[in-house]
């Protein structure tokens, strides 16, 4: 903690650094400006890297400091975007010995640029946070599986992923996310992990509004990583209170006797640092008849590359947010060797991430919505 705590506080410095840099050293402001605009930037940086620290406490007193870490973000990766291609144009012009621009040109491109950042910054990031508060849309998604049985309609089964109830999601989000899944008139819900970022004192209350999603074979769980940071042995056993099946590297049947699919689920990939806990997909589909489909819920991505050696036929999965904040994208896209949103092929394993229900840390998501996914499962036509 204490390593992530420093890490954490000197690469917030080192963003506001560069937007400092950029919009107050380089743009040559008169002596009084300048000194205003340093220290506003000192106030910033220490005012929001506390409440950051405190947010469990505050809540919704937080949401500024999360607001301006996400543009704060966003503006420095901007800038340093820009950086790499005025040095590019340097050179270039160096190489073609054409005259440089002159200072007074520079330093007027210096203020539009800066101004220009961080205008369009501060109106992405606005998009974003009314992107992250809203109830996400229903995304529909069709996948025809091998195995999965030749049905009159597709089976409909919800995912919902990390939702992240805590700071800034409570109980009326949770509960708008209920009702817009009970209008689905699902077969299945399914929540593929990071449903909480607290203890179940803390939040029981929020997330009991998904004791009363309604569909036909009921709401099944696999753990997230959020959920060992939060207590998960009671997030278990609370769950399952509230009429939500956790499945804990083991499976169950779905539909008729012969005329239905296995749902599995394992551990996060990084629950193996808990006692008691920890992801195990031969335990997972010990005694499934695999001429039948496999449908696994497996919280990150990556966890499909095991999957894929037990011809599971489908892996749901969250985790990344689809990136959430740009550039984070790439981030989230590299932890998960290559996977980031969406649906892919992994020899005979289909592969489906979430964008997430919710969003972690800023409530703001740009370039990355988040979802109810309605995912129609039928059998292929031979």
């Amino acid at each position: 903690m204490m390593i992530f705590i420093v890490a954490f506080t000197g690469f917030n410095a080192f963003i506001h650094w560069v937007i400092w840099k950029k919009c107050i050293d380089q743009t040559e402001l008169q002596k009084r400006a300048r000194n205003m605009g340093t220290l506003l930037f000192i106030l910033l940086f220490l005012s929001s890297m506390t409440l950051i620290f405190l947010s469990r406490r505050l809540g919704w007193m937080a949401a500024p400091a999360f607001c301006w870490m996400a543009l704060s973000w966003f503006m420095a990766s901007v800038f340093v975007f820009l950086q790499g291609w005025e040095w590019l144009l340097r050179f270039l012009l160096k190489r073609s010995k054409q005259q440089p621009v002159d200072a007074s040109r520079r330093l007027f491109m210096r203020r539009m640029v800066g101004g220009g950042v961080a205008l369009g910054s501060t109106a992405t990031i606005a998009g974003g946070l009314k992107n992250a508060l809203n109830t996400p849309e229903i995304k529909t998604v069709e996948l025809s599986l091998k195995k999965f049985p030749i049905l009159s309609k597709p089976f409909v089964l919800i995912q919902l992923s990390d939702v992240h109830v805590g700071n800034t999601i409570g109980r009326d989000y949770i509960q708008a996310i209920a009702d817009s899944v009970n209008e689905q008139e699902a077969d299945m819900v399914v929540i593929t992990g990071d449903l909480v970022d607290g203890s179940v004192s803390e939040l029981a209350h929020a997330v009991e509004p998904l004791s009363r999603l309604k569909s036909k074979y009921g709401t099944y769980f696999a753990t997230g990583n959020h959920e060992y940071y939060s207590g998960a042995d009671a997030w278990i056993a609370h769950l399952e209170s509230i009429g939500i099946r956790v499945l804990r590297n083991e499976h169950v049947w779905i539909g008729e006797e012969n005329r239905g699919f296995y749902l599995a689920g394992i551990d996060d990939a990084k629950a193996g640092s808990w006692p008691g806990h920890g992801p195990d997909l031969e335990k997972a589909l010990k005694g499934c008849d695999r001429s039948k489909a496999v449908v696994l819920l497996a919280h990150q991505p990556k966890q499909v590359f095991d999957a894929k050696e037990f011809k599971v036929d489908l892996q749901l999965s969250g985790h990344t947010h689809g990136g959430q904040i740009w550039p984070w994208h790439y981030l989230a896209k590299a932890s998960q060797k290559g996977l980031l949103a969406g649906h892919s092929l992994h020899d005979e394993t289909q592969l489906y991430i979430s964008r997430g229900t919710g969003y972690w840390g800023p409530p703001v998501r740009t370039f990355a919505p988040s979802e109810i996914t309605r995912i129609l499962l039928n059998g292929k036509i031979k």
